[in-house]
């Protein structure tokens, strides 16, 4: 049976979510000065094990940044964003490509608590904050000019 995070009683204004086949994976909500993400522990695919942490509403658009631009991804381990440094609460993000599609999993911590996110691609990130989702321009390949050979 699939669970939706929204049939159980939330506080706050639902910014957006991210579902799946029925199943809601990550819910974005605002609650005062505060965001609120909910998200379907990725460790417990069979299990309906929901977790959730708050950040700073105004530091949604470095979230969403984290979550969307991937360039130099590649060389990163990850990003670390610290949500309360006294509980040692943070979030942290890390990068993948598979079949050529960039990814990100969001890793949270705090102390008693661990869980992930599971991979969520740029467009389903816009889909979670409610924005429109721009695909990026490919590089165009340049294309190496023929030398002439020389005629003896």
């Amino acid at each position: 049976m699939a669970q939706s995070i929204s049939n159980r009683l939330i506080e706050g204004e639902l910014i957006g979510n991210y579902a799946l086949l029925g199943t809601e994976y990550v819910q974005l909500r605002k609650v005062g000065d505060k965001a609120l993400f909910i998200y379907k522990d990725g460790k417990y695919e069979q299990l309906n094990e929901y977790k959730s942490f708050k950040v700073p509403y105004s530091d949604l658009d470095k979230i969403y940044g984290y979550l969307t631009d991937f360039k130099g991804v590649e060389k990163r381990d990850g990003i670390k964003y610290m949500i309360d440094e006294e509980n040692d609460e943070y979030i942290l993000f890390v990068y993948g490509k598979t079949l050529g599609q960039t990814h990100v999993k969001m890793y949270h911590s705090r102390i008693g608590i661990e869980g992930y996110v599971r991979y969520l691609t740029p467009k389903q990130v816009a889909g979670l904050f409610n924005r429109e989702y721009v695909k990026p321009k490919k590089k165009k390949k340049k294309k190496k000019k023929k030398k002439k050979k020389k005629k003896k």
